[in-house]
């Protein structure tokens, strides 16, 4: 994996300070667009294309996170679950938009 030179990982970990330079900035670009969106007021996008911010579609980043939440680290789960309420797809839920 590439490692990300100490001054970026520095700006980052101004930005957010829960960042992880181990977890995918994407990823966790759209767990904080999320968060923001509830802290808002929303609620989970349960419709792709209804909850666009800065670009992202957060309905597909969290059913993307509900369908493949078991291959996903703990502490990734973790967040998912207590920050914003995301478990696991069931096994009869249809498939992803």
């Amino acid at each position: 994996m590439f490692e990300k030179p100490p001054e970026r990982r520095r700006q980052l970990g101004d930005i957010d300070p829960g960042w992880c330079p181990a977890w995918d900035t994407g990823w966790q670009r759209c767990l904080r667009l999320v968060q923001a969106h509830l802290a808002d007021g929303g609620r989970l996008p349960t419709t792709a294309g209804d909850v666009i911010v800065q670009g992202e579609d957060l309905e597909r980043w969290v059913g993307a996170q509900r369908y493949g939440f078991e291959q996903l680290p703990p502490a990734q789960q973790w967040l998912l679950e207590h920050a914003l309420g995301i478990e696991a797809a069931g096994e009869t839920a249809s498939s992803p938009t």
